[in-house]
């Protein structure tokens, strides 16, 4: 059967629509096998890897424009040279400046510098209420529930920020546990000169992205795709987000991609696996990670009349064109 008759054959499929590209794929490489002639083996191998290279470069609905080469580096080796996405080699100092979760963490390093050490408490090993007071009093990542007088932040389980901030700088390499006080390794020292500004941004970003359980803060599965896959979602967010959207957009175009996502949330009593997906994804991917490092502006969906945090439009802000750049 000629390729084109299998495409035939694929559309007339009574309710189906036209081939996806894994089908046309396949049909290619049939056709080089129906036709192979008794030839030698590199030949077929040649016409073999000419179609698997074309296949691999050529863009996909379903990776949002990207190829499956272009995916693959984004999940291997996301944001680095050669990625869909990157991180720029110059970025200005007042740009990093306007990073929360970044000013966070350095006020962090500043505070055992000062003091020589951060004693962490004796049961659980958290950060001390006097540290995390003095951390969130900076208002660079501010949560309503304090700031209305609702909760009262007294323990660093309190907040997802200080108990992300506490996992993200022991696993930076920056600062480490010794019998029970939190000190400055020598890096952590060297972090902390003005000059080192976007070396530490780095650091923090890498920890944050790739070593850090995203998991740790709530109580869904430990679905850990969302975060091995985040150069996909800030390339989502850096290529479509110039206009507003809501959050579920991004859901979506991270479903397509990874349709195997829902499996992870598979029995959940509190929605369907769709629905806890959505709710998982925003939570973990915009508000606690976009919008802690503000690579995005949010805002109250009007229409929905709908005041939820996680129902609000939201857009790239100008730190994320200034830090990032699709290539």
């Amino acid at each position: 059967m000629k390729y084109k008759q299998f495409i035939e054959q694929l559309n007339s499929r009574a309710g189906s629509g036209p081939p996806s590209e894994s089908e046309r794929f396949k049909a290619r490489i049939a056709e080089i096998a129906k036709n192979f002639d008794g030839g030698s083996l590199d030949e077929f191998s040649v016409k073999v890897q000419e179609v698997v290279e074309s296949h691999n470069r050529a863009p996909r609905s379903d990776f949002a424009g990207l190829s499956p080469d272009g995916m693959s580096r984004l999940l291997y080796n996301p944001l680095e040279n050669g990625s869909p996405v990157q991180i720029r080699t110059h970025i200005a100092d007042d740009v990093l400046g306007k990073v929360g979760f970044l000013r966070l963490f350095e006020e962090l390093l500043k505070i055992i510098k000062r003091d020589g050490y951060i004693k962490l408490t004796a049961k659980l090993g958290a950060l001390p209420r006097r540290t995390i007071v003095e951390l969130y009093d900076h208002h660079f990542i501010p949560q309503w529930v304090f700031d209305d007088g609702l909760f009262k932040l007294s323990h660093q389980d309190d907040s997802p920020v200080m108990g992300t901030l506490h996992g993200v700088a022991r696993l930076s390499g920056l600062v480490r546990k010794v019998h029970g006080k939190l000190v400055l390794t020598k890096l952590g020292e060297k972090m902390l000169s003005p000059k080192s500004r976007k070396e530490l941004f780095g650091i923090v970003f890498s920890a944050f992205t790739t070593k850090f359980n995203w998991a740790y803060n709530d109580l869904y599965p430990d679905f850990p795709l969302c975060r091995e896959a985040v150069g996909f979602s800030v390339y989502l967010v850096a290529r479509f987000a110039d206009e507003e959207t809501d959050k579920d957009f991004y859901a979506e175009k991270f479903l397509n991609a990874f349709p195997w996502s829902l499996d992870e949330f598979q029995g959940d009593s509190w929605g369907t696996p769709e629905s806890s997906f959505k709710t998982c994804y925003r939570l973990r991917t915009f508000e606690r990670f976009l919008e802690w490092f503000n690579l995005v502006d949010v805002r109250p969906n009007e229409q929905t009349h709908v005041e939820t945090h996680q129902q609000s439009l939201v857009k790239k802000s100008e730190i994320m064109d200034k830090i990032f750049v699709l290539t």
